[in-house]
Order: C-alpha cells, then structure tokens, then sequence
C-alpha cells in the first residue's frame, strides 16, 4: 500500500495576495513564489514545498482564471480527478503539462517532492488571442508530453519575471501560441489562412505611425492588430509576411533608433530617454541598447557629440 495524502478538512493557502492563487487549498502547506504582470493579469507562482510529510493532496475550482502548469513528478504515484474524469500515473521524474480550464473542478493526490511551475490566465485572455477562428482552448490537458507547450512555458515565465523591452508583446505572443497549442490547431492551417491575407500600404503607414507615437508606452498585440485591422489571431504572421520581422523584433528596432536621436541631438538624462523609448528601467535600456548599437549609451552620445 502507498501512503496517504493527510485529509483535506484542515486545508490550507497560500498567502501570496493574488486571490485566484490563494483560493487553491492545499492537505499540507506550501510554500509558494508569486509574480503578476499587471499588463496582462497573468499571475506565475512557482511551487518551492508542499509541505512536510510525502504525499499531499490538492484541490481547486477557479471560476475566472485558467490554470496552466509544468509539473516534475516526485517518483511516486499520483491521482486525482479533473472535470469529472480519474487519472492516475505510475511513479515518474518526467516533465509534463495539464491545463485546467476556468469552471472544472480539480483534485490531484501526488508526492511533496514533486515541482512546478504555474500560471493563472484571466478567463477570457487565451481565447481573446484566437479571435477570428472557431477553435478555443477549453479542453484539459492532463499532464502532457506536448514539446510545443514544454518550450512555450518557461519562455513565458522569464519574461513575466525579467522580461525587458518589448515585454507585453513579447508575453502576448507567447501567449498566444500557448492558446494554439491549447487548442490544438494545425500549425499549417494557421500560416496558410495568414498568407491569404495582405496588409495593404497605406494601413501598414498607419500602423508604422501608431507605433512611433507610442513608443514611450507599453504596446500590445490587441493594439496593434486592431489598428490593423486584423485580428489578433492573424496579426503576427500577417506583420512578419509585410515587413520580414516580428511586430516584437520592429517595435525594438523602432525604440532603439529613437534613442539614437535622443541621444544625439537632446539633452535629456539616459534614464529619461530610457523611459521615453519604452524601456521598464536604464539597466534593460543599457542592456539592449549595448547589444544592438555594439556601445553603452553613454559612449555613443559622447561620439556623436565630439
């Protein structure tokens, strides 16, 4: 016989302060790392213990968040119920992914060994991204082998938690893909529907300007594409078939020569021209600004000034 995971009666939170996380009731406490990207409402915790004793027992309903997490097994058995239907698993260390849609129930039984890596997306932002097509992301996935999702995760967590600029449309595209995976559609089938799609010039000048006058804030993929006036679904592909980079890749390249103007020709603190062109802070500005220039700020405004 297998140990038992303690009773659910004395349940426990977590106290991170995000609601949706702390309504997750745990056999045994946990210790947890939690980040938001207030851009978003996308909410990452990770899991650092479950608690003393081996086996624990988990169990949530989230009635406005979608649960997404990357999960490596303790070497024990697991079980549990999700959305009405049992799973178990043999004892394993594989690195797996399960969504659990807003609205299911879950209950999951599994070794305190066990980690993850978890995040909370408002109900209605994965399939906002799928906008313009039928599929949605609304099945669970129990832990899957998906290397599609296995690479999309912890790309999605080092930008909500060091990302720099570019980051929100950085986090929506990821996002993004996320959701297309989620549900399932046929890579191929989505760039054949893009390809037949054209932005013309004139609203590809608009766009171009829209950018330009907002670099300073922090754009995102529903922005642009309805400038566009594409939907978000398509918006991406649609951009990088115009332009021959992604609306990230252009976004970055548009903050980094307006620095060089400022730079050159202001007087302004390299800290103010960080927060003009959309940099969080002058160490990510100094950071991309030295990698794409191949100088620090600093010394390009003193060589275009000798």
């Amino acid at each position: 016989m297998g140990k038992e995971a303690p009773a659910m009666q004395g349940r426990y939170h977590s106290r991170t302060g995000y609601a949706p996380v702390d309504a997750v009731g745990y056999a045994l406490a946990p210790r947890l790392e939690a980040h938001a990207d207030a851009a978003t409402g996308i909410m990452l915790y990770r899991t650092l213990t479950y608690g003393e004793g081996e086996i624990t027992t988990t169990e949530l309903r989230l009635d406005d968040a979608d649960l997404l997490f990357m999960s490596v097994g303790a070497g024990v058995p697991a079980h549990g119920k999700v959305a009405g239907s049992t799973f178990s698993l043999a004892p394993n260390r594989a690195t797996r992914v399960t969504f659990v849609p807003h609205g299911c129930d879950a209950s999951m039984t599994f070794g305190t060994a066990a980690r993850s890596t978890n995040f909370m997306f408002p109900r209605h932002l994965l399939n906002a991204h799928l906008a313009g097509i039928e599929q949605r992301a609304t099945a669970p996935v129990l832990y899957s082998s998906d290397e599609t999702l296995l690479t999309l995760i912890p790309m999605l967590e080092r930008e909500i938690v060091t990302g720099g600029v570019g980051k929100r449309l950085m986090i929506d595209s990821i996002s993004q893909a996320i959701a297309v995976a989620l549900a399932r559609i046929d890579p191929g089938v989505f760039a054949r529907e893009a390809a037949r799609i054209t932005l013309p010039k004139w609203r590809l000048r608009l766009l171009f300007e829209f950018i330009d006058a907002h670099l300073g804030d922090e754009l995102g993929l529903d922005a642009l594409a309805s400038v566009a006036r594409l939907s978000p679904f398509h918006f991406c592909r649609v951009f990088k078939q115009s332009t021959g980079m992604t609306p990230h890749r252009y976004v970055i390249e548009r903050r980094i020569a307006r620095a060089r103007e400022l730079l050159a020709t202001g007087g302004l603190p390299i800290e103010a021209v960080a927060m003009a062109c959309g940099f969080a802070s002058q160490k990510h500005f100094t950071t991309s600004f030295t990698r794409m220039v191949g100088v620090s700020p600093g010394r390009f405004r003193r060589a275009t000034r000798q």
